[in-house]
């Protein structure tokens, strides 16, 4: 057999490297995770009071007042990220366990802060007397930062409620997220699914129906059947199993999942409506919207709206496509049924998946060039080359101690030096990229420490944690990422290279922290267009028979494949030019989506009144947003079916993006234009990525966000190339 090329190995420097000069955080047991919770606390009121006993409101100043309150929340923070990392990711239950309960007792902490009035007067007697005095000194930061804090504490009641009401809104802020973590945890629990006979599985590829668990006597009448989760299986089922009876049933079941969500949820959001009334607002959007980019949520309908009429035709003409695929398919198959005008709902993932083999699509096929070990290396290398920026794997030994399963790796990043070396520490990265048993699932950027100059002037480096589940189970011998998740991943990372690339004076501005939260996606979704470059996408690619430190692998696909060629060493250019071909089709039913949630959000966020909020049947208006946005036609029995749980199956609107989801609308809008205006005729020119890092990343949220965007693009961002992009689909 003649030698076949392996992939070359990544880039990621190795040796001749200084000591860093921050260490890594060891990772605390579930006692230590407690008791250490406990002693920050103490500590970090104990700093309080101190304030509260040394200056008075007429010697309060930025240096006395706003300097040591806002280094008294930032000289531990790494501590918190590093629990709430855990809380998400440890392997043992007593760790999460634990690690839940020392969030709840910070949530705590903050509250009581929040609502002290002798805090409150402070920090604002020390604004005025800096503002009296001209600010001297100061900077925009710091300016930015007095302001930041006041707020805080008016959002806490402070100015508008007495004594006896701001507790009683402090007390609703922690119930409400003691709700947002049950809400969230349930999320994590869920291991629901359905069982299927192998039969009833007919067309599901069988590797993967035998990496579904199989029913022991212990399952009763489901002995000898597979279980299907929906977390994890969902397009195995949805895309693939033939029998139409199969599909609809696993989708009308995966509908009704989590119905303990639901009254957390119309709860969370009728407390959030009476919070916001006690604090003058109109509506839980007017209060959460008031310092961010968009301003009001008469700005956000508006936004939305103007998606909505640009997206109509567009999804009108994706419609009519998949309508082309399914009358296709019955000509092909008549045995098939259905009268070849509307499309069954069960159908339509089935239908598009066909199309797509048609034109020798074949996902599965496609992620074998995808393997995480070297597609997220090639990911760093890329990031090396936009930037100057170099990664250095951390040997397992430096580990011991200071990671929270043996499967996590640490990178060690560093300004790109002469020659081998290296030039100033930036920061760490830490991935964790596959799936275990109580690991949260989904893909995420999580901060473990960020930017900021502690008392005595030394500074703390970002450290960020790129959290993955990519199955474990697949038809190679090793995990491999399928197309959407390379897509995901490298999203994901970027907010990461946003955390370490960001240059802040405090904490709570860096990266996409800060009031504007809402500009946080716009940079990783910038990223996802180089995910579609073919020039970035084969040197992300690798054929797993290929990887370097593998030669094992090439030897049993041989084993398998007697009769056939060697695999390519990277993904071949007809299937580039194909999946970029297909890039955008049905893109306007996604997008249509994704508004469908945002305009969700603002009903039940900017409802005319409490009373109205409480009278709607949040499901049926969920279903009724999305039916005038993506208008297929249903069947009688469809429409007297339930309507599902669908709005509760996320966390996005409970915790984070409440009166917020069309930032992804918009960062959609910011994404398109940035790339087509300054990166799409030289993708990698080196200038320009110094210019997007200067302008764009390193403010972090010190910055007026539309203010930076403006500064890079010299001009406003406007929708104009999303729509091109979306109306451009074949």
């Amino acid at each position: 057999m003649p030698l076949t090329k392996q992939c070359p190995k990544s880039k990621q420097k190795s040796d001749k490297r200084p000591n860093p000069p921050q260490p890594l955080q060891p990772v605390p047991s579930p006692s230590t995770i407690l008791s250490h919770t406990r002693t920050l606390i103490a500590e970090y009121i104990h700093f309080h009071n101190e304030v509260v006993r040394t200056v008075t409101p007429s010697t309060a100043n930025f240096g006395n007042t706003i300097l040591p309150l806002i280094q008294a929340d930032e000289r531990d923070g790494a501590f918190p990220a590093m629990v709430s990392c855990l809380w998400y990711s440890a392997p043992d239950q007593e760790t999460r366990d634990a690690a839940q309960e020392a969030r709840k007792l910070w949530r705590e902490a903050d509250s009581e802060l929040s609502a002290r009035r002798d805090l409150y007067e402070l920090v604002k007697a020390a604004v005025e007397n800096e503002k009296a005095s001209g600010e001297q000194g100061l900077d925009e930061e710091d300016k930015l930062l007095m302001w930041d804090m006041v707020r805080d504490y008016e959002n806490s009641g402070h100015g508008v409620l007495d004594d006896e009401g701001r507790e009683e809104l402090m007390r609703s802020w922690l119930e409400i997220g003691d709700l947002a973590e049950e809400f969230k945890a349930n999320l994590v629990k869920d291991e629901g699914g359905v069982w299927f006979t192998e039969e009833e599985l007919e067309g599901v590829k069988e590797d993967k129906i035998q990496s579904f668990k199989l029913g022991t006597e212990e399952d009763g009448e489901n002995k000898g059947k597979r279980f299907v989760t929906w977390k994890a299986d969902y397009g195995a089922v949805v895309n693939w199993a033939k029998r139409r009876e199969t599909r609809k049933r696993y989708i009308d079941e995966e509908d009704q999942k989590l119905g303990e969500n639901l009254e957390i949820f119309k709860k969370v959001f009728d407390m959030r409506a009476v919070n916001a009334k006690k604090l003058g607002f109109k509506s839980h959007a007017e209060y959460r919207l008031k310092d961010r980019m968009a301003g009001s949520p008469a700005w956000v309908e508006a936004f939305n709206q103007s998606l909505k009429e640009g997206l109509e035709p567009i999804v009108q003409k994706d419609m009519e496509r998949v309508r082309g695929f399914w009358r296709a398919h019955l000509k092909e198959n008549p045995e098939f049924g259905g009268d070849g005008d509307e499309v069954p709902r069960e159908d339509k993932g089935y239908i598009r998946r066909w199309a797509e083999a048609k034109d020798n699509i074949d996902h599965d096929k496609i992620s074998e060039w995808f393997p995480v070990e070297y597609t997220v290396k090639a990911m760093l290398n890329m990031f090396s080359d936009f930037f100057g920026i170099v990664f250095v794997p951390l040997p397992k030994e430096e580990l011991v101690g200071k990671i929270w399963h043996e499967e996590v790796e640490v990178f060690s990043v560093w300004e790109e030096g002469e020659g081998d070396s290296v030039g100033d520490f930036i920061g760490y990265l830490y991935t964790d990229l596959l799936f275990r048993d109580g690991k949260c699932r989904g893909n995420q950027n999580t901060p473990l420490g960020s930017v900021f100059f502690t008392p005595d002037g030394t500074r703390s480096y970002p450290a960020t944690v790129l959290t993955c589940s990519t199955p474990r189970t697949t038809s190679a011998p090793c995990p491999l990422l399928k197309r959407r998740e390379v897509v995901t991943v490298f999203h994901e990372l970027g907010h990461g290279i946003h955390d370490l690339l960001s240059r802040t004076k405090y904490r709570r501005f860096h990266s996409w922290n800060g009031p504007q939260s809402d500009f946080c996606e716009g940079p990783s979704m910038f990223l996802e267009y180089f995910c579609w470059l073919p020039s970035e996408m084969r040197q992300m690619s690798c054929h797993y028979t290929r990887l370097p430190n593998h030669p094992e692998y090439l030897t049993q696909w041989r084993e398998k494949n007697p009769e056939m060629e060697d695999p390519p060493e990277k993904i071949p250019e007809e299937t580039l030019t194909e999946l970029v071909r297909r890039r955008y089709i049905d893109q306007g039913l996604w997008w249509a989506g994704q508004l469908g949630v945002s305009i969700f959000d603002m009903r039940i966020t900017n409802p005319p009144s409490r009373e109205e909020l409480q009278a709607l049947d949040l499901a049926a208006v969920y279903d009724e947003i999305f039916r005038e946005l993506i208008p297929w036609k249903r069947t009688p029995e469809e429409l007297a079916k339930p309507k599902g749980n669908a709005h509760v199956h996320f966390g996005h609107l409970i915790k984070g993006m409440d009166a917020g989801y069309y930032a992804y609308q918009w960062a959609g809008v910011f994404a398109a234009d940035v790339f087509d205006t300054m990166f799409a005729a030289n993708p990698r020119d080196r200038k320009t990525w110094e210019r997007y890092r200067r302008t764009i990343l390193q403010p972090g949220g010190s910055v007026d966000a539309k203010k930076m965007i403006e500064e890079f693009l010299g001009r406003p961002v406007n929708p104009d190339a999303l729509m091109r992009r979306l109306r451009a689909a074949e």
